[in-house]
């Protein structure tokens, strides 16, 4: 192990704390996006409207994680086929926050789960419209399609649909105001113990 000489390692670690707090910075925002778009507020995205580039973004990542866990979740019946693609947008943040937190990279870990949080929040759109069905589907499918459109006729929860969209939209942001609060406790921990970041292991 080496470590920065003490003249050296002061300007680094504020530089790290700097970043740090404008990464906090930065998901306020992305939260305030995600709280102003609503888990109700579903008409720009019906209409085709472009709405946030940030949104929109960020929902595009979600949309991978959550085509691929239809696919992988097909083995196990219709039932994990159709729930499994939510269900994985939010597991696959959800394992490297886990991950990050085994490896006592709380730092990490708090980031990721913040991206854990979005994900759910994601999650709620799609819940909310599962009884109107007026979001637009990947590659114009079927509104029959729709993945909580069934789901819900399934557990008869067809006309709770909005309850049930705000009850997962307020867990997602939950989830976000905890990632943000232990992100700002890391900082303060770094702020108290700078031998965290000078301290590198020798290559």
């Amino acid at each position: 192990m080496r470590e920065r000489r003490p003249s050296d390692a002061q300007p680094f670690v504020l530089w790290v704390l700097v970043l740090r707090g404008f990464g906090i910075l930065a998901l306020v925002c992305v939260m305030w996006l995600v709280w102003r778009r609503g888990y109700i507020n579903r008409d720009q995205l019906a209409e085709g409207r472009p709405g946030d580039l940030l949104f929109f973004f960020i929902h595009g990542v979600h949309l991978v994680f959550h085509e691929a866990g239809h696919l992988i979740f097909m083995p196990f019946g219709r039932f994990m086929t159709v729930f499994g693609g939510s269900l994985n947008q939010v597991l696959i943040p959800a394992i490297c926050t886990a991950t990050f937190y085994w490896q006592g990279r709380y730092g990490s870990g708090a980031f990721t789960l913040f991206w854990v949080g979005q994900a759910i929040a994601d999650v709620a759109i799609y819940a909310a419209d599962g009884r109107d069905r007026l979001l637009p589907l990947l590659g114009d499918s079927d509104p029959s399609m729709h993945d909580w459109g069934n789901i819900l006729s399934w557990w008869g929860m067809t006309e709770r649909a909005q309850g049930v969209g705000a009850f997962i939209f307020g867990m997602g942001m939950t989830v976000m105001v905890i990632s943000l609060l232990l992100q700002g406790l890391e900082v303060l921990r770094l702020a108290q113990h700078p031998e965290i970041v000078t301290t590198f292991e020798e290559e």
